[in-house]
């Protein structure tokens, strides 16, 4: 069991068939934070309202972040788009877990970081509805190839990759986009004062560091299997997928910063 200071998580999606649930469950058994952050769409209700798909790993994630909270780890839930619908009850007392439209996180070192789902930059990237349902659905075909993917890496029994997430990331125009919204984001962060930024949302994990303000995005737990980790010192470390579960226990952190 590894204790850490913070761990923040994002975009779990239990409610879809592409939600790693069983890699999450392997993950938290092997970490104990002082305080852990959701942030966003931890239920995709919206998928739920196409499809009910529920099996018993994802009602053992809810079951584990309750365990979590009774053996003392805080919990903070600051909703994204597919669980928005918690936005309209931001003072509802969920059972140990504090929930916030945003937040703000302070580190070992003292510095003041800003905690959003990420949504809130959509308006920046979209250029119409067309676009957006093309994207959609594009995305949905990369997903239904990467469950194909993961299958057949259970069949022969290979540690886990997301081959949408490298699929996605291979035309110039996604990795502009996502870059745009690292920019945004930073600026964000610097111009409400802070020294920097956690979200999550674009399903893209990052740990930049730029200038005096840094930019975090916690990931997913649909192709990419990441999570932000501050330890006890206030240092920032970025886990994905590669590491979990086969290389867990001798995983070097991919990135590092001080905060």
């Amino acid at each position: 069991m590894t204790r850490c200071r913070t761990l923040f998580l994002s975009d779990i999606h239990l409610g879809t068939k592409d939600c790693k649930a069983e890699l999450l469950l392997t993950f938290l058994d092997r970490h104990q934070p002082e305080t852990l952050y959701l942030l966003g769409d931890i239920v995709d209700f919206w998928a739920l309202k196409r499809r009910s798909h529920w099996p018993p790993a994802h009602t053992q994630v809810l079951k584990t972040f309750e365990r979590m909270a009774q053996n003392g780890t805080r919990i903070v839930y600051v909703p994204g788009n597919h669980d928005g619908v918690m936005r309209s009850f931001p003072t509802l007392s969920l059972p140990n877990v504090e929930t916030h439209i945003e937040y703000e996180h302070t580190t070992a070192q003292g510095k003041r970081l800003k905690l959003i789902h990420g949504d809130r930059f959509d308006g920046l990237f979209c250029t119409g509805r067309l676009l957006s349902w093309i994207g959609d659905h594009s995305y949905s075909l990369l997903l239904r190839i990467n469950r194909w993917h993961h299958a057949l890496q259970k069949v022969f029994k290979r540690p886990y990759h997301s081959l949408s997430a490298d699929l996605k990331m291979r035309p110039a125009t996604a990795r502009a986009v996502i870059h745009q919204f690292e920019q945004t984001a930073i600026r964000f962060a610097e111009s409400e004062g802070y020294d920097g930024i956690v979200c999550g949302h674009i399903h893209r994990p990052a740990l930049v560091d730029q200038g005096p303000i840094w930019y975090a995005n916690s990931g997913d737990w649909v192709e990419h299997c990441s999570a932000l980790i501050e330890d006890n010192l206030g240092r920032l470390r970025l886990v994905t997928s590669q590491q979990w579960p086969e290389h867990a226990k001798h995983a070097q952190p991919n990135m590092e910063v001080a905060a």
